[in-house]
């Protein structure tokens, strides 16, 4: 897998590559217009980092909260606040989030689904925005957290769509001066499975895999890939570890980005 995860940005392809695992990462540059972001970045800078919508961590934040925070103990019900901040987010961007949805299908070449839960819609993309001089995003996989989500919403979730193979889609909106990087590794979910709410905070952002190592991983290598100012990757986030290396400089990282899965009808679902 991993002599493969890195494929030729000049060469196409569709969607179903990376649920067929036939490719595991793409980089999109240019995604959008320096013009496009910067009036996104502005619109951002109204909000507050210390707004209730945000979802807050020692090294940076999410706005609107992120969908992993619905955890098994939380009410799966329309005052959480993953759907007060989403609403939030739409009403405030909703014309960049259009934009964005729809260079999304353009590329992709498929019509993407928002998902709605009994009147509840989920969030369709989530910025974060991670603090210089810290230690950016933990190592892991979104199938990580499948275990700690509220059972109703997973359960549904996985009935109508194929959860446990979904992909990333992340833009880079501000690159940091040094570091930030997107790290993977050659470790997937049905690999070694970690439960990573029970691993130390050092081993959760030790690069070298010791994580893995701990767990009887052999030949743990990853692949790091510098943020570039409107750039888009899509890869495999569910099965694959990643994480984001340590982020130098004075220059705050910033995406914005949201999960596609291939549902069980055929159609294709988008969230954050």
């Amino acid at each position: 897998m991993f002599s493969s995860i890195y494929t030729n940005t000049h060469h196409s392809f569709t969607i179903n590559e990376f649920f067929n695992k036939t490719i595991h990462l793409r980089k999109l540059p240019f995604f959008l217009s320096e013009v496009e972001i910067a009036s996104f970045l502005e619109q951002l800078k109204q909000h507050s980092k210390d707004s209730s919508n945000n979802a807050r961590m020692d090294d940076g934040y999410f706005y609107p909260f992120p969908y992993s925070t619905i955890h098994d103990q939380a009410s799966f019900d329309q005052n959480h606040l993953y759907f007060t901040s989403g609403a939030d987010f739409h009403k405030k961007h909703e014309s960049f989030s259009k934009d964005l949805q729809s260079k999304l299908e353009e590329t992709l070449q498929v019509e993407l689904h928002p998902l709605n839960y009994q009147g509840l819609d989920f969030s369709k993309f989530n910025c974060r925005i991670l603090y210089a001089q810290k230690n950016g995003i933990d190592i892991h996989c979104e199938n990580a957290f499948i275990p700690q989500l509220n059972p109703a919403m997973s359960s549904w979730m996985e009935s109508i769509l194929d959860l446990k193979n979904a992909l990333s889609f992340l833009l880079v909106l501000q690159a940091p001066r040094q570091g930030g990087e997107l790290v993977l590794f050659n470790q997937e979910w049905d690999d070694i499975e970690i439960l990573i709410q029970h691993e130390p905070y050092a081993d959760r952002h030790d690069i070298s895999g010791g994580m893995f190592k701990k767990h009887g991983a052999k030949n743990v290598q990853h692949f790091m890939f510098p943020p570039m100012e409107g750039e888009a990757i899509l890869f495999r986030a569910a099965q694959i570890w990643h994480g984001i290396n340590k982020i130098e400089g004075d220059n705050n990282r910033i995406t914005i980005g949201c999960f596609i899965a291939k549902g069980l009808d055929g159609k294709y679902y988008f969230w954050a």
